[in-house]
């Protein structure tokens, strides 16, 4: 619920493009949110793409969410993309729907709702307390989200341009932690270098697993090489689930 509140308050997005969205549509840093927008009363071509910042409270409650989400996919065979899923099982056609499927539209609404009721009346009468609305599109009410247009599909040229930038700059930084230099600027700088041109090729539209792959060459390979350059480790674990792969470890790594 909380996840869910803040990203919705952050972004005003409607429940059917929260339910579309992926792995895929977090920035490795979980500073954006990648929507496709699709305003009431236009045509399907009139859709556009956008990239939304992220509150430090939608980012706390992403990172305790993808972890949640993880358990949650271990009922569910094959890959899993989806951002939202469900916490608990239910029935479709006369079909056992198993926890950890992708939410709809009514299942977010209704999932909200329950959440939210539940939660107003153990807080009612708590100092302060300000009962949450119970409808979704209550709470985007009003939103005027920082966003930026973004590109729907990538293009082929810029993107190329962008992989080489990653990968020169993950080359750099791989060079500085592997020589060991502390108390310089040098590697926080790398750092930040990585970050940048990683956002970048996101922002363009490049997948995470093109971009990880990139990386790897470059000597960034486990989990903890790529946070240095930016990547949240519970979205690299999203990643991996949606491939069915795992990721190694630093020291698997070195070997």
């Amino acid at each position: 619920m909380l996840a869910v509140g803040a990203v919705v308050s952050d972004t005003g997005i409607r429940s059917g493009e929260m339910c579309a969205r992926t792995i895929e549509d977090l920035s490795p840093t979980l500073e954006e949110l990648r929507a496709v927008r699709r305003p009431q009363g236009r045509s399907e071509s009139e859709a556009f793409t956008e990239l939304l910042a992220l509150s430090g409270l939608s980012r706390s409650a992403l990172k305790r969410w993808l972890p949640e989400r993880q358990q949650l996919l271990e009922r569910v065979g094959g890959t899993a993309t989806a951002l939202w899923v469900s916490l608990h099982g239910n029935h479709h056609d006369g079909q056992v729907v198993p926890a950890g499927t992708p939410l709809m539209p009514c299942g977010l609404a209704r999932a909200w709702t329950r959440a939210v009721v539940e939660t107003n009346v153990a807080m009612a009468g708590q100092p302060s307390w300000e009962p949450l609305p119970t409808r979704m599109e209550q709470l985007r009410r009003g939103v005027k989200p920082s966003a930026v247009r973004a590109p729907t599909m990538p293009d082929a040229e810029k993107a190329a341009v962008l992989l080489d930038d990653v990968a020169a700059r993950g080359r750099t930084l791989a060079e500085l932690r592997r020589a060991g230099e502390e108390g310089g600027t040098a590697e926080p700088q790398g750092r930040i270098a990585v970050r940048q041109a990683v956002r970048d090729a996101w922002a363009e539209g490049i997948e995470h697993t093109v971009q990880l792959s990139t990386l790897a060459h470059a000597g960034l390979a486990d989990t903890v090489s790529l946070a240095a350059g930016g990547w949240e480790p519970v979205l690299l674990d999203a990643i991996d689930r949606g491939q069915g792969r795992g990721r190694p470890t630093k020291a698997a790594a070195a070997e």
